[in-house]
């Protein structure tokens, strides 16, 4: 972003980039206590993740208000136009991230350590998303429209773990009855990680917009 002559437009656009930064890091942070929540099934820090949901929803609604005041008042166009639109909606995406870490660690709190096979499975995955998050935070705080091209492409990965985790519980499922509802928990754990994938997508798409004004979605994107 270049800089204006009225200095408190700089420090707005400057101030809505440090929020959406501030979200992805909480993201971050979150889907790592997931990973180590799953590796450990601590009950305690899967409790922690529950509690912390409060600063991103803050956030993601700061960005909304902020953003419609740039709008109404600043009369941006171009690249900040592009910026500010998309800010609202990158926030969005990153509280749905939120919410589907609250989700996993609903059901982490279900699960037993019995089943180490699928655990791993669903680690890869989660690794796989931190990996995805950290590239959108470098992304964007470089303007990296080659690297948002390619952590979309990542996301294939994600959906074949995903269909991985899916047959191997259906399969312990039926060699086990009597461990269901444990299972049960994993098929829809993978599921809430498969959405973070998309919302991680799409965050991505909104940085190439910012850079390329083209905003391209699928009908099924999680949006």
């Amino acid at each position: 972003m270049s800089e204006h002559i009225v200095k408190s437009y700089d420090d707005d656009l400057s101030t809505l980039k440090q929020q959406i930064v501030q979200m992805v890091g909480l993201c971050l942070k979150q889907i790592n206590n997931v990973y180590s929540a799953i590796g450990t099934h601590d009950k305690e820090l899967s409790g922690k993740i529950l509690e912390s949901d409060k600063k991103l929803n803050e956030l993601d609604k700061n960005i909304t208000l902020l953003s419609l005041n740039i709008m109404s008042l600043r009369n941006p166009v171009a690249f900040d136009l592009r910026f500010v639109f998309a800010a609202s909606h990158i926030s969005r995406n990153l509280e749905r991230i939120g919410d589907n870490t609250i989700n996993i660690a609903k059901y982490i709190q279900q699960t037993d350590d019995s089943s180490k096979s699928i655990d791993a499975k669903i680690m890869q995955i989660v690794h796989h998303a931190s990996e995805m998050l950290h590239g959108c935070l470098q992304a964007l705080e470089n303007n990296d429209s080659h690297l948002a091209k390619k952590i979309i492409n990542k996301d294939l990965l994600i959906d074949e773990l995903h269909y991985e985790v899916s047959q191997l519980t259906l399969s312990k499922m039926q060699d086990q009855p009597s461990r269901i509802h444990y299972l049960h928990s994993y098929l829809l754990i993978g599921r809430y990680l498969e959405r973070i994938g998309d919302h991680i997508v799409n965050v991505c798409k909104y940085l190439l917009f910012i850079e390329s004004s083209q905003l391209v979605f699928d009908d099924d994107d999680p949006n």
